[in-house]
């Protein structure tokens, strides 16, 4: 977040290039043990725009927990 002195609203900048998010495969997550257990799926906002990838997993996840079908 940038500082600002004025009467204008500060912009934040999202700078994830070199996340390591952006670097996942739907191959890396075992569903099962993922939601073995589990109430509820939480996901940020931004993750699916970083990349093709991080969308086909969220995806993949939605539809494992039947909230996409």
């Amino acid at each position: 977040m940038e500082t600002v002195t004025s009467q204008r609203a500060p912009k934040v900048l999202y700078d994830q290039s070199n996340s390591t998010v952006i670097d996942v495969n739907l191959d890396d997550f075992d569903w099962d043990e993922i939601f073995d257990g589990a109430q509820w799926l939480h996901w940020t906002d931004i993750t699916p725009e970083l990349c093709k990838e991080t969308q086909v997993v969220l995806i993949a996840a939605l539809k494992e927990t039947s909230i996409l079908l």
